[in-house]
């Protein structure tokens, strides 16, 4: 067979605008500016939407807790950007998580026999992803009606195609433009598309990957808001109080870059994100139920007491290092498997 045919490639469109160079400082983290605690701001960041469960405002000094649309023209400075703040704080070469995507890839994908000289994907590459496939039906993790293994076959060979590169999965490296990377396009590894007149190729680029959230949206939908952690009817009083502490939820501790197919996150040495078309991280959310519901009861238990504003601060740093903890736990969980149940 042939082992080396192009990879089907999406075209990304022309854009403007210089992009990140590598080892080019990562911009600092917009913050918000610290501000007294007042009774009833009216802020598009501390009222809940509940129907879209959404804000629109993100310059007032408030946190936030939803996924929602960023203006083009806000793109690179909106404190909600979790995409691009997962990208600076993976691209940080000073900091904790740079040393996860700039390893030598190549050399660890031709130890597993994946790549070999004269061939940037093997044969016994494709059998793994074919033998991984038939595991995941046969676990029940996907149903065999409308699985197309080729899809999952043919992002592997794409993946691998831009390793035939040394350094072709590090992060914030900057290709050549030229006959072996033909996009034509100078842009870092891994930074997310933005619009068409900034860079960046986006979530298939050099491999399927997510910027995953550490703490998930959908966990504190259900733990604190109020689905699963006391009496709705004080949800907005609760969510008031959340916001208030700066907590945004898309910050750079919270967010984690990870690869999305297995084969790719066995050679990156992750777990893999939502990896077959599997919608969710059902197991990994749900081991995390307990720790939130812990701090929906402080929060609770501050209210019941007469508290207005219960140390909002406290509450931002409870969240902060359930994140700590979480990267730690999900760089050690099993290399080229679906993220798992965190092991507390």
């Amino acid at each position: 067979m042939d082992n080396n045919p192009k990879p089907q490639q999406p075209n990304p469109r022309k854009r403007k605008g210089t992009p990140a160079k590598k080892g080019k400082a990562v911009p600092a983290e917009e913050t918000p500016k610290k501000k007294k605690q007042k009774t009833g701001p009216k802020d598009d960041h501390t009222t809940w939407d509940g129907p879209s469960n959404n804000h629109k405002s993100n310059t007032d000094g408030y946190g936030c807790i939803w996924r929602h649309h960023i203006e083009d023209g806000d793109w690179d400075k909106n404190p909600c950007n979790y995409p691009l703040n997962g990208f600076y704080a993976s691209a940080d070469e000073v900091g904790d998580r740079y040393a996860l995507y700039s390893g030598d890839f190549r050399s660890k994908a031709e130890t597993l026999g994946y790549v070999k000289e004269g061939e940037y994907i093997t044969d016994a590459a494709l059998r793994n992803v074919n033998a991984a496939g038939a595991r995941v039906i046969a676990e029940g993790v996907r149903k065999s009606e409308g699985f197309n293994i080729e899809k999952y076959i043919n992002l592997a060979k794409t993946a691998f195609y831009w390793l035939k590169r040394e350094d072709g999965w590090k992060i914030n490296v900057c290709p050549v433009p030229g006959p072996s990377n033909p996009l034509k396009k100078d842009q870092p590894n891994f930074l997310p598309r933005q619009d068409e007149k900034r860079g960046g190729h986006g979530a298939w680029y050099p491999y399927d990957h997510n910027y995953h959230h550490l703490i998930p949206i959908g966990a504190v939908e259900e733990c604190i808001v109020g689905k699963a952690g006391g009496e709705t009817a004080r949800s907005e009083q609760v969510i008031k109080i959340v916001l208030m502490s700066r907590w945004n939820i898309h910050k750079r501790l919270n967010m984690m870059l990870l690869p999305q197919q297995e084969i790719v996150a066995e050679v990156v040495g992750l777990p893999a994100h939502c990896p077959w078309g599997i919608p969710s991280h059902t197991e990994y959310q749900d081991s995390l139920m307990q720790k939130l519901k812990a701090i929906r009861s402080k929060i609770d238990g501050a209210i019941e007491g007469g508290k207005e504003h219960p140390e909002p601060e406290e509450v931002q740093l409870e969240f902060d290092e359930i994140s700590e903890t979480l990267f730690e736990k999900v760089k050690g969980m099993t290399a080229g498997r679906k993220l798992s149940a965190v092991k507390w």
